[in-house]
């Protein structure tokens, strides 16, 4: 039962305390139900008031098992548990027989610790993740029985640990895989949408439009992917940044056939699922491209406003032009044109409504989509 000299003074922590940053990539963070009841048996095994668990560049989560242990003032004070390197069980039957930990502010004041025996929290590979203490404020000669539950308590707990951390590896590889399928689909995607751009521009003029929407439609779901092995996390994508990209190659791809129209585009951040953000992606496209085919003669340039907000619970995507709207005998619900029919069709996957109205002013048409913020619907 030797003892060492202190090695280092991570600051400990309360019961109550915020848990501290993952440092060492063993624990999301400390609040671990598992931790904790591990640590609170290793006070029971003992008959002690006080345990804590130390993991390496984490800090403390303190357990307490009686009502009089004055804990206040461990919250700024240097940590007793990472007075003794972690490679070894160690106990002290009288803290203040030993030179440097009798000096100690939690020995020498308040709570008046007499007491410690620590365990070390030992990885797979043999590298000490830790320690696992308990305190007294009485000093004691614990039984063999007491401290071999201490070191049966430590293994248990190192192979949560070790759990946790193969956990995070394996999530974090299939992060990378899933990134890696979207950036590969995406660039997959692109390639598509140009050679349609490409076979457009030798086509006649009707097929030269179908094949341009085509192109368009394929970009929407291209830039959903990018999205994704960008920044995106767990199939969600935030909505806003994404509006703004697929706006603006809508814009210069029009622009390149003589439509020189100002985009205006106001977007609520939001996550939202990579389905659902494709369905409205694609909406958007269509809303997009209708407006400038329908909203103005050829060469009159306009604005287009691009709203998305979310209001009561609801997605609620607007698309509006000031061009000359929508004819006295034209019947949006029964078009059958193909974008007319995808955005129904899209609409309806969401669960959402459709209303058509005249745009700023009285002005050119006005379209918006609602659709619930969060379940409902298909599109999920």
């Amino acid at each position: 039962m030797g003892v060492e000299e202190t090695t280092g003074t991570p600051q400990s922590r309360p019961p109550e305390a915020t848990p501290p940053s993952d440092a060492a990539g063993l624990l999301d963070h400390l609040a671990d139900a598992g931790i904790d009841r591990l640590t609170r048996l290793a006070a029971r095994m003992l008959a002690a008031p006080l345990a804590a668990a130390n993991i390496t560049d984490t800090g403390c989560v303190w357990s307490a098992t009686q009502q009089d242990v004055d804990l206040s003032r461990m919250r700024d004070q240097p940590d007793l548990c990472d007075m003794f390197p972690h490679d070894g069980r160690r106990v002290l039957c009288d803290v203040r027989r030993h030179d440097v930990a009798r000096c100690h502010p939690l020995v020498s004041g308040p709570p008046w610790l007499r007491f410690y025996a620590g365990a070390p929290l030992m990885m797979r590979n043999g590298a000490p993740a830790g320690v696992l203490c308990v305190f007294d404020t009485r000093p004691r000669r614990p039984s063999p029985q007491q401290l071999d539950a201490l070191d049966d308590i430590a293994a248990l707990m190192a192979s949560r640990l070790e759990l946790r951390r193969a956990v995070r590896e394996t999530l974090a590889q299939k992060e990378d895989l899933i990134r890696e399928v979207n950036h590969r689909v995406s660039n997959s995607l692109q390639v598509v949408s140009n050679l349609l751009t490409l076979q457009a521009r030798s086509a006649g003029e009707v097929a030269q439009r179908s094949l341009d929407a085509a192109a368009r439609r394929v970009s929407a779901v291209a830039y959903i992917h990018r999205r994704l092995y960008q920044g995106g996390r767990g199939g969600m994508i935030d909505f806003k940044p994404y509006v703004t990209e697929l706006c603006e190659d809508i814009r210069r791809a029009v622009s390149a056939d003589g439509w020189h129209h100002r985009f205006v585009v106001v977007a609520d951040g939001a996550e939202m699922p990579t389905q659902r953000a494709t369905a409205f992606g694609l909406i958007l496209n269509e809303l997009v491209t209708n407006a400038i085919k329908h909203g103005y003669p050829a060469g009159v340039p306009g604005c287009i406003a691009i709203g998305f907000h979310i209001e009561d619970g609801q997605y609620v995507l607007t698309v509006a032009d000031d061009g000359c709207g929508l004819p006295a005998t034209a019947d949006p619900w029964h078009a059958k044109g193909l974008g007319m029919r995808i955005i129904r069709a899209l609409t309806g996957q969401l669960a959402g409504t459709l209303v058509f109205g005249s745009g700023k002013g009285g002005h050119g048409t006005a379209v918006t989509v609602r659709c619930p913020a969060a379940h409902g619907g298909t599109a999920d």
